[in-house]
């Protein structure tokens, strides 16, 4: 006879368990026979050290295909308790046990998962009617991460997060957007290289690659073509 729990179809619900709360343990055995029987075995060390014994019968729930499926439940427990136990299993004279698991009651965490997207103003003010910017920072970070960003999120619809925005960068991503912002890396990779000078050509070597060569350029190969 075989007896398992903590897989995907014999769970702990909860996993972290909070003070007051039940603990439902569903346990798998195998093969499905008569006068089978589980239980759990348990001991709960309290945060002052005293020690409790104890011992609940499981419930038979379903058989599927070869295998039976068991409940019980346990708690509540305060906080701080420490809880070790294990499922056994019974039929006719054999006898299976599972490891020994345990869990920690404690409160429960509230997180709150904020990314603060935010770019200082790069745009130059002294010539503000040609909507020039100094650093190309807000485009490529809108090209990259700011995209990136909600493209992981959309892929995970169970995590639950805010991403902000600050106001100044909602201004230039909006220029940016409508055509009126440029930046002087832009301008380098708009011009036809038939009429790059020499000093703009050595200017693109030595600001477009400023990254670790041996991780974020030789890997992808048009990168390292560039170079």
């Amino acid at each position: 006879m075989q007896i398992w729990h903590l897989t995907p179809d014999a769970w702990r619900h909860p996993l972290r368990v909070i003070p007051g709360a039940l603990v439902t343990l569903r346990i798998g055995t195998w093969p499905v026979g008569p006068r089978q029987q589980v239980w759990v075995e348990f001991h709960v060390t309290s945060w002052s050290g005293v020690i409790t014994a104890n011992r609940l019968q499981a419930r038979w729930i379903e058989n599927r295909v070869e295998n039976s499926y068991w409940e019980t439940t346990l708690g509540p427990f305060d906080d701080g308790d420490r809880v070790r136990y294990r499922a056994v299993a019974s039929a006719e004279a054999t006898t299976s046990t599972t490891a020994d698991m345990a869990f920690a009651v404690g409160p429960s965490i509230h997180l709150a998962l904020l990314w603060h997207q935010h770019q200082p103003l790069y745009r130059d003010l002294t010539a503000p009617a040609a909507g020039r910017y100094r650093f190309p920072w807000v485009r490529l970070h809108a090209l990259r991460d700011y995209f990136g960003m909600a493209h992981l999120v959309a892929q995970h619809p169970g995590v639950h997060l805010t991403i902000n925005f600050s106001p100044i960068l909602l201004w230039q991503l909006e220029e940016y957007a409508r055509g009126r912002g440029v930046d002087r890396a832009l301008v380098l990779t708009r011009t036809p290289t038939a009429r790059l000078a020499g000093s703009e050509r050595e200017e693109i070597v030595e600001t477009f690659f400023d990254a670790d060569w041996h991780h974020q350029i030789y890997p992808h190969s048009r990168y390292r073509e560039l170079i």
